[in-house]
């Protein structure tokens, strides 16, 4: 196994763009329904579905970001004012079994603890053999988390699907992963973090 995570310091651009592609080529998601039906820069669609990143010009990028802001804006406006400081490495899978998840009344409800591991093992497994987790979209895709320093305590920003499945996966023994890439935002007054309307995500 590897040693322990080695971080390094990213820059907020990276991250607003990895958050976009990630969503961009969802469905499921408001900005890749939009990117669907073709309401973002002529040519971005057809680029984002082949994956072909290194051709996405900074335009087009620049329109991504403000997409993902704009899609997102409940979560990141609060989030980007307390200025964090952005930092990528690899943890070990089970970071995903100590982190918590943010403070969505629905969730809490549900899962008072406000452990993610809670959250997403009440979700019962599909019947069978085979890892729901399939690997990431793209190369670009990172799981993001937040918190007060690189110690932690930590919680999960972006990535839920796909971070359940591999705690899922872990869990039954099926995850063929003991690391995982992950982004990690720093900022020491996290507990700050709100939508601007007076509600707590942390």
């Amino acid at each position: 196994m590897k040693g322990p995570t080695v971080w390094r310091r990213v820059e907020q651009q990276s991250i607003l763009r990895a958050w976009a592609i990630a969503e961009a080529t969802s469905t499921k998601e408001p900005l890749g329904q939009a990117i669907a039906q073709g309401r973002g820069p002529s040519g971005l669609a057809a680029k984002v579905v082949a994956g072909l990143h290194e051709e996405i010009t900074d335009a087009e990028w620049q329109w991504l970001e403000r997409a993902i802001l704009q899609t997102r804006g409940h979560l990141l406006d609060g989030l980007i004012h307390l200025r964090p400081e952005w930092y990528e490495g690899e943890v070990l899978l089970t970071f995903l079994e100590g982190i918590r998840f943010f403070n969505l009344p629905d969730w809490v409800r549900k899962t008072p603890s406000r452990q993610f591991a809670d959250l997403v093992m009440s979700r019962r497994k599909p019947v069978g053999h085979a890892p729901e987790f399939h690997g990431f979209a793209t190369a670009i895709e990172r799981p993001i988390a937040v918190g007060p320093s690189l110690e932690g305590p930590f919680c999960l920003l972006e990535g839920y699907t796909r971070c359940g499945c591999l705690l899922r996966d872990y869990r039954a023994g099926l995850s063929s992963l003991d690391r995982l890439p992950m982004v990690i935002g720093v900022a020491s007054r996290i507990a700050e973090w709100s939508n601007g309307h007076g509600h707590r995500w942390w």
